[in-house]
């Protein structure tokens, strides 16, 4: 052994005790726990040189949860259903395909309401998807509280009209 991988071992010894308390703390499991120190370790010994002695115990506890992190977000990705919840996501499907008709319902309607003349383009986009109040919207344009409410009717009406002679019903 040179004098890097003697200081190396030495060091070692001192933080794995610690180094896998804490691997158990984030997994609940001994076996991953020792994976996730056995990783750390070797990503270490990759990069010895670039790491202060100093600071190793510090890297490789950070690595250890960034690994830990990592593996979680795969298996959240590949998450694998049990049988029964089988069922439930089988029927979540008719209202993933209910909420793409909405949500092309919505966006319908975004195109409608941007090409509406300006004052009822500016005032129904903010009272409906800025979620300004009508109050919020007199301040922020200058408007008397009458007149924002005339331009949100009208402006509704203009939309129901484009809705009709479009032949849509039902947004």
């Amino acid at each position: 052994m040179n004098g890097a991988n003697e200081k190396f071992a030495v060091g070692f010894e001192k933080y794995y005790q610690e180094l896998f308390r804490y691997a158990v703390y984030l997994t609940k499991n001994q076996e991953q726990a020792n994976d996730l120190v056995g990783n750390a370790v070797y990503k270490l010994l990759l990069t010895i040189e670039k790491v202060p002695e100093s600071q190793q115990k510090f890297w490789l506890l950070r690595v250890i949860r960034n690994e830990f992190i990592d593996g979680e977000r795969r298996r959240k990705r590949w998450r694998i259903l049990p049988l029964h919840n089988v069922k439930e996501e089988f029927l979540s499907a008719a209202n993933v395909e209910k909420e793409l008709e909405v949500k092309q319902e919505k966006e319908q309607l975004l195109v409608i309401v941007a090409e509406l003349p300006s004052p009822y383009k500016e005032v129904i986009f903010h009272f409906y998807y800025s979620e300004m109040s009508i109050k919020e919207i007199q301040s922020y344009f200058g408007m008397s509280l009458s007149q924002v409410k005339t331009i949100l009717y009208r402006g509704r009406n203009k939309i129901k009209e484009r809705l009709l002679n479009e032949g849509i019903r039902g947004i």
